[in-house]
């Protein structure tokens, strides 16, 4: 079975407006690549690359430190 992991590059002013959905650690808008959490009941949903430190998307599922944390309570 194969696995695939989600990402997306995206571009947006630094006029952003305030209605604009806010993602990531960081609670900012949407930019530049990004990559998305398996949890599908993951709060943030997104998470910009140079937040979670890495350069490129991982190989199968991923899951941000928030989700793992709770998964682990389970």
């Amino acid at each position: 079975s194969s696995t695939t992991t989600t990402t997306t590059t995206t571009t947006t002013t630094n006029n952003s407006s305030s209605s604009e959905p806010r993602y990531c650690i960081c609670n900012d808008v949407a930019y530049g690549d990004m990559i998305a959490c398996d949890n599908p009941n993951c709060h943030k949903e997104w998470f910009h690359y140079k937040c979670i430190n890495i350069t490129k998307p991982p190989k199968g599922k991923w899951y941000c430190q928030d989700c793992i944390k709770k998964r682990k309570k389970y």
